[in-house]
């Protein structure tokens, strides 16, 4: 993992070496050619107009190839980079995705195959089967995200933004989450001084939902998502979602 995550930042060193080594050299390059053709000059005595010219059209036609080339060199250099950023993002997605569906599908396989082999009283029947319903729901939920991820990535084609209040969103997802999770409004504080925003209000509360929900996830066994949001200098707003996991 660790030599993979050093490609990108090894891919641009050696591109930025390699394209300065280019322009040191296309540089040293045309200055011996000139000081030579000057030198030649001076020694041959006359040289004919139409030889001269000739020698400066075959500079300036390698000049502009040579360009051709650094320039690409650097769109190659930029192409790897971006190509290995989304090579360890997909990677990163496949690992994540991987972990969490195996271990609710680990968990199902374990209680079931538990049922199967014992006869067990009605009271560890119901428990092994509410914790079956709740791993179920962890991976409807997964999709789910999944699904509002792909969904987000095309609806942001042709967004179509409003003005709307900022606490309304967030009180909506919130809802959402507390019955997803069985929870209560004393798990959530919420402090946004009744913003107004400008934004599509589905794009933001797909993106809401996933923060919170992903907060919640990860929190200690008590709950606390302490959501805030305030207007930054730049006139633009900060929304922050801090969970203590």
């Amino acid at each position: 993992m660790k030599s993979k995550s050093r490609a990108l930042p090894l891919t641009i060193t050696l591109g930025s070496i390699l394209l300065f080594f280019c322009l040191v050299l296309a540089i040293l390059w045309n200055f011996v050619l000139i000081y030579n053709y000057s030198q030649l000059k001076e020694y041959a005595g006359p040289i004919k107009e139409y030889s001269g010219y000739f020698q400066w059209v075959m500079l300036a036609v390698g000049g502009f190839f040579f360009l051709l080339v650094i320039t690409g060199v650097t769109l190659f250099v930029v192409f790897l980079a971006r190509q290995i950023m989304l090579n360890q993002l997909q990677k990163n997605f496949i690992d994540n995705m991987t972990h969490e569906l195996k271990t609710p599908l680990t968990s199902i396989k374990l209680y079931i195959e538990t049922l199967k082999r014992h006869d067990l009283p009605k009271e560890k029947k119901d428990s092994f089967l509410d914790i079956m319903l709740k791993d179920v729901e962890r991976l409807d939920t997964l999709v789910n995200h999944v699904l509002e991820s792909a969904k987000l990535e095309h609806y942001s084609k042709n967004l179509q933004t409003k003005e709307i209040n900022l606490e309304q969103i967030v009180n909506y997802c919130v809802e959402i989450i507390i019955n997803r999770y069985s929870l209560s409004n004393d798990n959530f504080e919420i402090n946004l001084n009744d913003i107004m925003i400008k934004t599509d209000p589905t794009a933001l509360q797909l993106v809401l939902l996933n923060l919170i929900d992903n907060a919640v996830k990860y929190s200690n066994e008590n709950i606390k998502v302490i959501i805030e949001a305030k207007n930054n200098p730049s006139g633009k707003i900060d929304i922050s979602i801090k969970d203590f996991g």
